[in-house]
């Protein structure tokens, strides 16, 4: 495929140029995957969109490739609109092996938001999400959608995504490189002339901050959402 090489063959040229064995090739892939996991996480090359379908309880749980959680969308009428993060109550119990929200607490009850006034607040329709970094799941407090749409920066090397963009052959080698020199204690000079030269290759791929919103226009017009 045009644009892209398999992440094995990448690990394999690294083996070569760094002159280590094949048997060493699970500690260079871990080097990759922690290289490319901070080209996604800095420098936002690896926006993924995921349509996520809700339990019982009004949760999903984190894609295994997540890094960072940017967006929640709902589709509504073709458009994604976006769902307001907000610090609801994560009471959650596990009954007879489940998960559940404990509804009993008033969680997920509707409540009767002002819209006119000196005292207004602002409401969003679609409704809320709060997240859940250390447990990976997403709580949910709407009643437009049951499907979600999940904006997320990836680390790339999923269990069913192992193909890594060529342009980034370059900074990833660099990276290994680096990385490999500096856990086997080389010369420092050599260390500091690896990270040098992977900051280089690095700066090449520096882009201005991006509004993550306007990754939306991506899913909508070019991208295939992953079910």
């Amino acid at each position: 495929m045009k644009g892209i090489i398999k992440a094995n063959d990448l690990v394999n040229e690294a083996l070569m140029l760094t002159r280590r064995p094949q048997s060493d090739y699970g500690l260079v892939f871990q080097h990759l995957v922690n290289g490319y996991r901070e080209l996604n996480t800095h420098q936002a090359v690896g926006v993924k969109y995921e349509k996520k379908q809700m339990d019982g309880q009004r949760m999903v749980d984190y894609p295994e490739d997540l890094v960072e959680l940017k967006y929640v969308f709902v589709p509504y009428h073709g458009q994604p609109q976006k769902l307001t993060r907000k610090p609801l109550v994560p009471t959650t119990s596990l009954m007879y092996g489940e998960r559940r929200r404990n509804v009993e607490d008033g969680e997920n009850e509707p409540i009767s938001i002002q819209t006119r006034g000196n005292h207004a607040l602002p409401h969003n329709v679609f409704g809320y999400y709060m997240q859940n970094d250390a447990e990976r799941w997403i709580i949910f407090l709407t009643d437009s959608r049951s499907e979600v749409v999940l904006a997320y920066t990836t680390n790339g090397l999923s269990a069913d995504n192992k193909y890594i963009p060529t342009a980034y052959k370059e900074v990833l080698l660099n990276y290994i490189i680096w990385r490999d020199a500096f856990f086997a204690k080389e010369n420092m000079n050599y260390i500091l002339e690896a990270k040098r030269t992977y900051t280089d290759s690095l700066r090449e791929l520096e882009k201005p901050n991006v509004n993550y919103e306007d990754f939306v226009d991506a899913w909508v017009v070019n991208k295939t959402v992953g079910r």
